[in-house]
């Protein structure tokens, strides 16, 4: 019988959950130890003889979220320290594998390191190296002559010690692969392991999109924030109205106040707020193209949610567009430029729903969060 030797260790809640659902399912699963809710995480299909729920630490995150940049930042670093800490002192020292995830383990991975030094530690990073995501978020603020507000020092120091203490960092695109390894982390330390999706929640519904419709309606879900593009994304519609195309605009998502006098505000945009998550299936399946021109991403979810629903996208590198290269319904743009995003926008409009063959889709078999956790295992047991 397979041992149940991995816990995973996630101050919020980001692919965590699916993880640790289909780390049970195949009998790996110890114990989630989460912020959230454990009806929340039973939601997800966790029995709840295997969560354990750190709530107060969620709360006290939510609270902090209402304060202004500046001082938020600061707040969010003192509950992550707060919550590795507690975890650090509660957790089994008896694991074989913990997984945690990066700027909120430092303690925790330093105490297994200490008293369980056969564990084997394994740091999820979602995005690029903390000082390149810095870097290189910095760059485009002061190009667009905001102010950015770095990551604390304090963070960046506790997230590159995590880097030296784990025995194996995740991430989900070559592209944050790359940027590790340009930060001098050894390349056999670092693993690409893409993300999946939720086929059973999203999958395509030709009828809802109303092909009969001559209105190409173009969708983006997520924040609206400088890191996404979606300053260039606001200026491509702009050029697209100014040529007189015929389209609809849907954003699903919170708007950051540094987008806040950028958006396209003209009479076919519609601003939709946070959508919850099982809810979106019905935004995608009235799309006609999902566009998110990120210039510093992990594996956006929401393109595989969009693909799942055969979708057509534009995207990036940046954003694991590498990744997804291969499917005839994915166009990446290297270039990030208002013009360049209008024109290739105007290459799709031409029937692009009809034309898309399931056939070239994104496949249960590769995408499917069972196919992640078999990955995920592949990577972090030499014996899987």
């Amino acid at each position: 019988m397979t041992e149940r030797d991995i816990i995973v260790v996630v101050n919020g809640r980001f692919h965590g959950f699916d993880l640790a659902r289909e780390l049970h399912k195949k009998g790996r699963l110890q114990k989630l130890i989460t912020s959230y809710p454990s009806s929340v995480a039973i939601e997800y299909g966790i029995p709840r003889a295997y969560i354990s729920t750190l709530l107060p630490f969620e709360v006290l995150k939510r609270i902090f979220l209402k304060f202004p940049s500046k001082y938020r930042r600061f707040l969010l670093l003192l509950q992550k320290i707060l919550f590795d800490l507690y975890v650090s002192l509660t957790i089994p020292m008896t694991a074989r594998i913990v997984v945690g995830w990066s700027s909120s383990s430092l303690f925790t991975f330093r105490r297994l390191r200490k008293h369980n030094p056969k564990c084997t530690l394994i740091l999820e990073r979602g995005s690029t190296h903390i000082q390149y995501q810095n870097l290189l978020l910095g760059k485009i603020y002061q190009e667009l002559n905001h102010h950015f507000y770095s990551d604390p020092g304090l963070i960046i120091e506790r997230e590159l010690i995590e880097y030296e203490l784990a025995d194996r960092i995740f991430l989900p695109t070559e592209f944050c692969k790359n940027t590790f390894i340009d930060y001098d982390v050894p390349d056999n330390k670092v693993h690409v392991v893409p993300y999946g999706v939720n086929f059973g929640e999203f999958s395509p519904k030709i009828e809802a999109r109303n092909t009969s419709d001559s209105t190409f309606t173009i969708i983006n879900v997520g924040g609206l924030k400088f890191r996404k593009g979606s300053h260039v994304l606001m200026k491509a519609l702009e050029i697209l109205n100014a040529d007189n195309v015929n389209f609809n605009f849907i954003h699903a998502g919170k708007v950051d106040p540094e987008m806040a006098d950028k958006c396209y505000n003209k009479s076919n945009a519609k601003y939709m707020g946070h959508i919850p998550q099982r809810q979106l299936v019905k935004i995608y399946n009235q799309a006609s193209l999902f566009v998110l021109p990120s210039f510093e991403e992990g594996l956006a979810m929401v393109q595989l949610q969009a693909l799942a629903c055969h979708l057509p996208i534009i995207t990036t590198e940046n954003a694991g567009g590498k990744e997804l290269s291969n499917y005839d319904n994915v166009t990446i743009i290297k270039d990030i430029t208002p013009r360049i995003l209008a024109n290739q926008i105007k290459d799709l409009m031409d029937g692009t729903i009809c034309k898309i063959s399931p056939s070239r889709c994104i496949a249960r078999s590769d995408w499917s969060w069972e196919a992640y956790a078999t990955r995920f295992l592949s990577a972090s047991d030499d014996n899987y």
